[in-house]
C-alpha cells in the first residue's frame, strides 16, 4: 500500500508528537494508523514510524469487535472513554489501558484521536500523588499543631511570669524541671541553677530551727509518692544566701497514665502575714491587760466610793446622814423593833432596806406592808405582837 497517498502531510509529524500521553491518529473508516507519537512507541516497545500506515486492529488482535464499536461510538458522540482494552508489549507483558478518544477534522472525515494510558502507571502516579498530598497535608497539619503548641507554650510562659506565687516542678527523683520568675526572686536562685538538682537539698533541707528535714518526711515528695495533693499551711524554705523564710505551699502530683512522674509546687512567702498576726496578737494581749487593769481600778474605785460616800444606797456626807448611818449600824445587828418616821418622800423605805441589808436576816426577803390598809385597832397587835387569847382569833 502506498502510504504517502493516504497520509495527509499536514497531519504527520505535527502536533501529535507534543502530546504527553501515548497517542494514535486513526482513520476509522479504513482501519489505518495515520500517525503515532514517541510515547506510543515506548508503550509497546517499538519505533513509532513502524506503526504509521498499519491497521489499528493489529494492535488489538483479540478485541477487534470492541475496537470497532468504540470508534463508531466516538464518531457518533465525538468523544469516548474506556478501560476495557489492553496491548501486548514487545517483551510479552500485557499493558492494561485506559483510552480517551475524540473525533478529529471535518464532519465527513472519520479520523479519530486515541489517547492511551497505562493503567498500572496511572495507579502508580495516583498513589504517588496521594502520598504527596498526604505528605503535604501532614506537613501543613504538623506545622499547624506545632504553631498551636508554640502558642500554648507562650501563653503558659506568660501565666508563669504573671503569677505572684512561686512555682517549680520536680520529676520522680525530685530534680528540678522548671521554675517561674517569682520562685527565682523568693529563693535567690536562677532557673538554670535549679534545673536537674534535687530541690529538697537546695531549699527544704532543714526546719526553721536548723534541725534536719528528712526527705522521707517531706510532703512535697509524699505528693507524688502517694499520688495525692498535699497542702501545708506553715513550713520553711531556704534561700541561696543561707537565710530562710516561712511559706505555705501545695504540692500536686503529675500523673502519666495514672502513674506519678513528678510534682508541681506552688508556694507563697507568709512572712508579712506572720508579722501581721504577731502584731495583732500583741495588740490583743495589750488590750486584755488594759481591760484587766481597768476592771481592777473600777472595782477599787467602787469600793472607795462605797466606803466613803454611801451606805447601802444612802449617799451623803452631812452630819444628819452620818447620824442616821450610825443609828442603822447600831440597831441592824439586834432583834429590836424599829420605828422609822418622817414625811412622805424622805426615804423611810430606803432606811428600812439599809437596816435589813445590814442585819443577820439579809439573806431573807424584806416584806413590805401597806400600813394604810390595816385598821388602827389592829395596828399595834399586828406590828408589835400579842399574846394568845388577847382577842378572838389570837393564836400566838
Amino acid at each position: 500500500m502506498n502510504t504517502e497517498a493516504i497520509i495527509h502531510p499536514e497531519i504527520t509529524g505535527s502536533w501529535i508528537d507534543h502530546l504527553p500521553e501515548a497517542a494514535l491518529l486513526v482513520d476509522a473508516g479504513r482501519d489505518l494508523i495515520l500517525s503515532a507519537n514517541s510515547a506510543m512507541g515506548r508503550m509497546i516497545g517499538t519505533d513509532r514510524q513502524s506503526l504509521v500506515g498499519t491497521p489499528c486492529t493489529h494492535l488489538f488482535t483479540d478485541q477487534r469487535p470492541q475496537l470497532i464499536a468504540f470508534t463508531e461510538e466516538t464518531l457518533f458522540r465525538s468523544h469516548g472513554w474506556s478501560r476495557d482494552f489492553f496491548l501486548q508489549h514487545r517483551d510479552g507483558h500485557t499493558v492494561e489501558l485506559e483510552i480517551s478518544s475524540s473525533r478529529v477534522g471535518e464532519a465527513e472525515t472519520q479520523n479519530v484521536l486515541l489517547l492511551l494510558r497505562d493503567r498500572r502507571q496511572l495507579r502508580t502516579l495516583r498513589e504517588r500523588h496521594d502520598a504527596n498530598h498526604y505528605h503535604r497535608g501532614g506537613l501543613l497539619e504538623w506545622r499547624r499543631v506545632e504553631e498551636l503548641f508554640k502558642d500554648m507554650e507562650r501563653e503558659n510562659q506568660l501565666i508563669l511570669h504573671a503569677v505572684g506565687e512561686g512555682i517549680y516542678g520536680v520529676d520522680a527523683e525530685g530534680r528540678g524541671t522548671f521554675a517561674n520568675p517569682a520562685a527565682e526572686r523568693m529563693l535567690g536562685w536562677r532557673i538554670d541553677e535549679l534545673m536537674g538538682r534535687v530541690l529538697h537539698r537546695v531549699v527544704h533541707h532543714s526546719h526553721a530551727d536548723g534541725s534536719l528535714y528528712p526527705l522521707k518526711d517531706c510532703p512535697i515528695y509524699a505528693a507524688f509518692r502517694d499520688a495525692s495533693v498535699k497542702r501545708v499551711g506553715e513550713d520553711w524554705f531556704w534561700r541561696k544566701d543561707g537565710s530562710g523564710f516561712p511559706v505555705e505551699y501545695t504540692s500536686t502530683p503529675i500523673l502519666d497514665n495514672g502513674h506519678p512522674v513528678g510534682a508541681v509546687v506552688v508556694f507563697r512567702d507568709i512572712s508579712a502575714r506572720q508579722e501581721a498576726q504577731q502584731e495583732l496578737q500583741k495588740a490583743l494581749e495589750e488590750v486584755e491587760t488594759l481591760k484587766h487593769r481597768l476592771e481592777m481600778e473600777n472595782a477599787y474605785l467602787q469600793e472607795e466610793l462605797s466606803a466613803e460616800y454611801h451606805f447601802h444606797e444612802i449617799f451623803g456626807q452631812s452630819e444628819a446622814i452620818k447620824a442616821i448611818v450610825r443609828r442603822i449600824g447600831m440597831v441592824a445587828p439586834t432583834d429590836a423593833n424599829v420605828l422609822i418616821t418622817g414625811e412622805s418622800g424622805t426615804g423611810k423605805e430606803l432606811i428600812a432596806r439599809a437596816i435589813h441589808q445590814s442585819s443577820s436576816r439579809r439573806d431573807r426577803p424584806l416584806i413590805r406592808v401597806n400600813c394604810a390598809a390595816i385598821p388602827k385597832d389592829l395596828f399595834e397587835s399586828e406590828f408589835f405582837g400579842h399574846i394568845k387569847g388577847a382577842f378572838t382569833g389570837a393564836v400566838s
